[in-house]
């Protein structure tokens, strides 16, 4: 789906070029007959119509596919509604690239300072906003997961307010995994 995407920005990307060097040809046509402008600048701007669309598509694939730290931070705040610590540390992240839906899936294994890991986990356990699942098993969360085997995760708990976000709490170590599924 992420080559389909990228080709499908890159269509569109190149025929946004392919109108702006048609508009551009006349005036480029005068400045070369005028000989305000060489050959080799002619071949520059000629090079850059092609090469601007090409870099903007890899851009935007790149962003899609490996999304900043910060997205992770926005899913959380989502999920939760509040803030990540700001001490906390995305150890592992993966995300699908978004569909023409804008459907994707998400996880980030996040290290939490620990009394804030255990505050988190009391906050979860107590409050009617959160009810306890099964963690779901898509290739981004298994990826995010790393060695942490699914059945390792027996503390998950899926917003009710968004469905589509879980929080599953590492055994052991003051570690959460944030999966989100929006679909």
């Amino acid at each position: 789906m992420g080559l389909f995407l990228f080709a499908l920005e890159l269509s569109i990307l190149g025929g946004a070029s392919a109108i702006l060097a048609l508009l551009f040809w006349p005036i480029k046509r005068r400045l070369r007959k005028s000989s305000r402008m060489g050959p080799r600048t002619a071949r520059r701007i000629t090079f850059a119509f092609i090469l601007i669309p090409i870099l903007g598509a890899t851009g935007f694939t790149l962003h899609g596919l490996y999304p900043p730290d910060s997205f992770y931070r926005d899913e959380y705040r989502w999920v939760m509604d509040h803030e990540l610590h700001p001490d906390a540390r995305i150890l592992r992240k993966s995300a699908s690239y978004p569909d023409f839906r804008g459907e994707y899936a998400s996880a980030a294994l996040i290290e939490l300072p620990p009394a804030e890991y255990d505050r988190l986990h009391a906050l979860v356990q107590d409050t009617a906003k959160f009810r306890a699942t099964e963690a779901k098993d898509y290739e981004e969360h298994r990826h995010a997961r790393g060695s942490i085997a699914l059945d390792e995760l027996t503390d998950v708990y899926q917003s009710k307010a968004h469905g589509a976000g879980t929080i599953c709490f590492v055994p052991g170590r003051p570690e959460v995994i944030l999966m989100v599924c929006n679909d």
